[in-house]
């Protein structure tokens, strides 16, 4: 046991677990996976998986002073609050690229309408 108790299990898991995610979000940045934003989310997660076994006797406490059961069943909240956060911010995200997508569309059309009508009449005087 280390770093308050917690098994050196535990701390080998956090750190392979956060090399893991770390080497993911640089392979998906560098084939432009992802962008450099959401890099950057994934980033910190991978440092609080880091840092979770030091903080254990922080959690404890933390628990307690807010009536959780044990401090894992807090941090299950927290990390399903934050997960509801990100699923929010891709929503919008999403709503705004669909409503610029078809916006774009509507454009391209509308071009696409003009463009044709010239080459009708263009067609039309060539035959005549």
């Amino acid at each position: 046991m280390i770093f308050g108790g917690v098994p050196i299990e535990t701390v080998l898991l956090c750190v392979g677990l956060s090399a893991i995610l770390n080497g993911l979000v640089i392979y998906g940045v560098r084939k432009r996976m992802f962008s450099e934003t959401f890099s950057v989310i994934w980033m910190a997660v991978s440092f609080i998986l880091l840092i979770l076994p030091l903080l254990t006797p922080i959690l404890k406490k933390t628990a307690d002073i807010l009536k959780f059961d044990s401090f894992p069943s807090m941090l299950f909240t927290f990390a399903s609050i934050g997960l509801l956060g990100l699923l929010v911010a891709l929503s919008v995200q999403i709503t705004r690229l669909s409503r610029a997508s078809k916006d774009l569309a509507q454009e391209l059309a509308i071009l696409n309408g003009t463009l044709g009508d010239k080459d009708y009449e263009t067609s039309t005087r060539a035959h005549h």
